[in-house]
């Protein structure tokens, strides 16, 4: 039985444990997670999905704020294995020199492209068509270590964030056992990273969330796909925040100004943007639900044609 230490934190790493949990050949002794964080407007503080996964499965779970207090509680665990996918933290040498064979990680593109904290919406919102999941060896750099395994995953013009994060959870937690055996068994690849063709991706902010509408109609189409359907992109209209969650080019020309509401359709609301028109299909207006643009044009009081997204 290959003993197991998991480190995770979001639903994509909710399904890599899974595979493990699930595994006759592999037992998971311990998880690792982030402390429990506010969410929603209450702010109720609420246990990570992984967190949550590992209770309903009787599993030891560590919330840890800082490692110097917890390696030696880790290291009586006996792992032969580290596996990270999505946890949040870039682990010190005290911890990835704990397991016997090795500290792996589960990561969201092909290295060494994006790496770091955001490398699904990234790979969205710049309009890659392809993009997949890196088994790599773990150092102290940010995704710096060697390549064990790489596949891909083609990007479809309707995939958004959500849709592309449960298509790479589950090829991640597909590959992940029968590398973890190779490893183990000394059969697998070490590829060294081209650290000249490397990208780098942040933890999304505040500011990357808002829509800018100066941008080509393609550049906004991609970007609201990226961060759909959490946290989602957002503009204001006339002092409100609108959450803009679908949409889809028009290519049609206007000489408005950009930002500007040009028409309704039966489908959504076309704006201005740089070269074409983008159409909001599904969005949220502030203190509302998520809807449909149909609905909320059904439901307005007032014409908002020629009022202007910021």
């Amino acid at each position: 039985m290959i003993k197991v230490l998991f480190m995770g934190t979001p639903y994509f790493s909710t399904k890599i444990l899974e595979s493990l949990i699930n595994s006759q050949e592999i037992e998971v002794v311990g998880v690792v997670t982030k402390k429990d964080s506010e969410q929603g407007r209450k702010r109720i503080l609420t246990e990570s999905p992984v967190a949550l996964l590992a209770k309903e499965n009787n599993l030891k779970v560590f919330k840890i704020e800082k490692f110097k207090d917890e390696v030696e509680n880790l290291k009586a665990l006996n792992a032969d294995l580290i596996v990270t996918a999505a946890y949040g933290k870039i682990l010190p040498e005290s911890i990835l020199s704990i397991p016997k064979y090795a500290s792996i990680n589960v990561h969201a593109s092909l290295l060494p492209k994006y790496r770091g904290a955001s490398p699904i919406e990234a790979s969205i919102k710049n309009g890659d068509k392809e993009t997949g999941i890196t088994i790599m060896y773990m150092d102290k750099g940010m995704d710096t270590g060697n390549i064990i395994k790489e596949e891909k995953v083609i990007i479809e013009e309707t995939d958004n964030l959500t849709s592309l994060t449960k298509k790479l959870a589950e090829l991640g937690s597909n590959m992940i056992v029968d590398n973890i055996k190779e490893i183990v068994n000394n059969k697998n690849e070490s590829i060294k990273q081209n650290d000249e063709e490397a990208t780098y991706t942040h933890v999304i902010t505040r500011e990357d969330e808002h829509l800018d509408f100066n941008n080509n109609a393609e550049v906004v189409f991609n970007k609201v796909r990226s961060l759909a359907d959490e946290p989602g992109a957002y503009v204001k209209l006339n002092n409100e925040i609108v959450k803009i969650y679908e949409g889809y080019v028009l290519k049609e020309e206007s000489n408005k100004k950009v930002g500007t509401i040009i028409k309704l359709l039966k489908d959504g609301i076309a704006v201005k943007t740089k070269d074409y028109l983008y159409v909001i299909t599904k969005l949220k207006p502030q203190g509302k639900k998520v809807m449909d643009a149909k609905s909320y044009i059904n439901g307005l009081k007032e014409d908002i044609v020629g009022d202007i997204y910021e």
